[in-house]
C-alpha cells in the first residue's frame, strides 16, 4: 500500500490534467445549476466532478489549494445556490480536498495529521481557541446562531491546516502567492466596477442580487449602501483589508523581482488597491494602511524604502481627491469628517464598549458564547436610550471575544498573534533574503488586520487564517538559522 500511495504521490502531466477537469467539472456544474436550474444534469455533473476532485486530491493535492485559494478571495461572489445563503465556491472544493487529504494522510500514516498538529504551539493555541468556544457554549441564549459561529471557525482551521500541509516547498510557496495575488486583484477590479457605476456590485444588473452562479446573496449583502465600494464581500472593511493585503504581496513581489515590465503591472495592482481602499471610505483601514507601511519599511532591506514610504503617503492623499472626483457616488468625506453618518458610527463604537463591558461582567470568565454580544445586545441596550435598537457587531475584535469568550477566549486568541508574530520575527532576522522580505510583507498586513480589529469584528475571515498558515508554511521550509540556498524562482532577484 505504501508504494502504491508513494508512486500516486508522484508530480505527473497527468496530475495536472485532472487539476484541469475540476475547474472545467466546477464550472460546468455551477454553470447547469444556476442558468438551466436542471437538478438532473447537475447532478450528473456533480457526480464527475466528484470523481475527478476526488482523483486529484489523492494524487497531487496541491493542484486543488490553488483552485481554493484563487477562489478565496471572491467568496460571496462566486456562491453556489446549495443553501439558504449560497456556498462560496472555496468552501466547495475545500472540504472534500481536505476530506480526502485525510484518508490519504492516514493510510500513509502521515505525521502532518497525527503529530505535527501537536507540535506547534499555533496548532495547540487554534485548536484550544476552538475548544473555548465549544465550551461557552453553555452559556449560550442562542444555541443556532452560536453553532453558525463555530462551523464557521471550523471552516477556518480546516483551511489553515489544508494550506499549512500541501505545500510543500518554496516553488509551490511562489505559485500560490501568484494565484492568491491574482484572485484578490480581480476582486478590486469589481471593486472599481462598484465605484464607476455608484452602485452595490450586486445590484448591477448583470447579477440582479444574485451571485455570479444564481444564489441568493446573504441578507447582510443587502442591507449595505451604495455610497462605499463595498466589493464582493459586501462588506467595506473587509474589502479594504483584502485590498491591504494586495498592497503588500504586490510590494514584495516588487522588491525581488527584476523585470521593469513586471514591476510596471504591479505599480498598477497597488494603484488600483489604493483606490479601493479610500473607495471603501473606512478611516481605520487608511490608518492601519500608514501604520503598517511604517512597519514595513522599517523591517525591510529594499532601496530606498523611506523614499517609498514619503511617495506612498503622499499618493494616498492625491488617490483621495481623484476618487472624490471621479467616484462622485462614494461618500469619501466620511474619511475625514465626524458628523452625520461618520460621527453615529463613531459614538456608536464608544456605546458599544460600555454596553460590551456590561456583558463581559456577567461571564468574565469564558464569555456568553459564540455570537454573545449580538444574542445579548438587545438586553443590555435597553438601559442606554441612544444605542440603535438593532442587533449590532460590537465593531471591535477584541471587545467581541472578550464578551463571547471572555479572559479564557481573548488570552488564548492573543497568544496566538503573539507566536505568529515571534515566528515572522525569526524569519526576518535568519533566513534567506527572498522569505524575509515574504515575512515582512506578512507582518505589516497581520499589523494592519491587529489595527482594523479595533474598528471591526472581522474574526471569521479565511483570510486571515490563509495568512497564518502561510506563516506556518515559511516556517517549515525556510527554518531560521540553516544554511539554504535561495529558492531558484526564475524572476526573482
Amino acid at each position: 500500500m505504501d508504494a502504491v500511495i508513494s508512486r500516486l504521490g508522484e508530480k505527473s502531466k497527468a496530475s495536472r490534467l485532472g487539476s484541469l477537469a475540476v475547474v472545467l467539472l466546477t464550472v460546468a456544474f455551477v454553470a447547469a445549476w444556476a442558468f438551466t436550474f436542471s437538478y438532473s444534469v447537475a447532478a450528473g455533473i456533480g457526480i464527475l466532478l466528484a470523481i475527478a476532485l476526488g482523483t486529484v486530491s489523492f494524487i497531487y493535492p496541491f493542484w486543488l489549494v490553488l483552485c481554493v485559494i484563487l477562489t478565496l478571495p471572491l467568496g460571496e461572489f462566486l456562491n453556489l445556490p446549495v443553501s439558504k445563503d449560497g456556498l462560496p465556491l472555496c468552501l466547495v472544493l475545500l472540504f472534500p480536498a481536505f476530506a480526502i487529504w485525510v484518508v490519504k494522510a492516514f493510510l500513509t500514516k502521515d505525521p502532518d495529521l497525527f503529530i505535527t498538529p501537536l507540535t506547534k504551539s499555533t496548532h495547540i493555541l487554534m485548536l484550544t481557541f476552538w475548544l473555548v468556544m465549544v465550551i461557552s457554549l453553555v452559556n449560550s441564549s442562542d444555541m443556532d446562531a452560536s453553532l453558525k459561529v463555530i462551523k464557521r471557525f471550523t471552516y477556518c482551521v480546516i483551511l489553515y491546516f489544508f494550506v499549512l500541509f500541501n505545500i510543500k516547498d518554496r516553488d509551490q510557496l511562489w505559485k500560490t502567492l501568484l494565484v492568491f495575488l491574482f484572485g484578490i486583484f480581480m476582486a478590486s477590479i469589481l471593486g472599481l466596477v462598484e465605484g464607476f457605476s455608484g452602485e452595490q456590485l450586486y445590484d448591477l444588473s448583470f447579477l440582479n442580487w444574485k451571485s455570479l452562479f444564481g444564489a441568493d446573496v446573504p441578507i447582510h449583502i443587502l442591507k449595505i449602501a451604495a455610497n462605499r465600494i463595498a466589493g464582493p464581500m459586501g462588506n467595506a472593511e473587509r474589502h479594504a483589508m483584502y485590498m491591504i493585503i494586495l498592497i503588500f504581496i504586490s510590494l514584495y513581489m516588487f522588491g525581488i523581482l527584476k523585470s521593469k515590465c513586471v514591476k510596471a503591472i504591479l505599480g498598477m495592482i497597488i494603484l488600483v488597491a489604493a483606490v479601493n481602499i479610500i473607495g471603501a471610505a473606512y478611516k481605520v483601514g487608511i490608518i492601519a494602511l500608514v501604520v503598517s507601511l511604517i512597519f514595513f519599511c522599517y523591517f525591510s532591506n529594499a532601496n530606498k524604502k523611506w523614499t517609498v514610504l514619503i511617495s506612498s503617503l503622499a499618493a494616498i492623499v492625491v488617490l483621495g481627491l481623484v476618487v472624490y472626483v471621479a467616484f462622485p457616488e462614494i461618500n469619501v468625506e466620511r474619511l475625514i469628517s465626524l458628523s452625520g453618518e461618520a460621527g453615529e458610527h463613531a459614538r456608536l463604537r464608544v456605546r458599544n464598549v460600555e454596553i460590551a463591558l456590561q456583558m463581559f461582567s456577567c461571564n468574565p470568565i469564558i464569555g456568553s458564547g459564540p455570537n454573545g454580544f449580538i444574542n445579548e445586545y438587545f438586553r443590555f441596550a435597553l438601559f442606554y436610550p441612544e444605542a440603535i435598537q438593532q442587533t449590532l457587531t460590537a465593531h471591535n475584535l477584541y471587545l467581541q471575544i472578550l464578551v463571547d469568550h471572555g479572559l479564557v477566549g481573548l488570552l488564548v486568541f492573543l497568544l496566538i498573534l503573539i507566536t505568529v508574530a515571534r515566528s515572522l520575527r525569526l524569519q526576518i532576522t535568519g533566513t534567506t533574503r527572498i522569505h524575509r522580505e515574504l515575512a515582512v510583507a506578512i507582518l505589516a498586513a497581520l499589523v494592519a488586520y491587529v489595527i482594523v480589529w479595533l474598528g471591526s469584528s472581522i474574526l471569521l475571515d479565511l483570510n486571515v487564517w490563509f495568512l497564518f498558515a502561510i506563516v506556518g508554511v515559511l516556517d517549515r521550509i525556510e527554518r531560521p538559522g540553516e544554511s539554504a540556498r535561495d529558492p531558484s524562482w526564475k524572476m526573482a532577484a
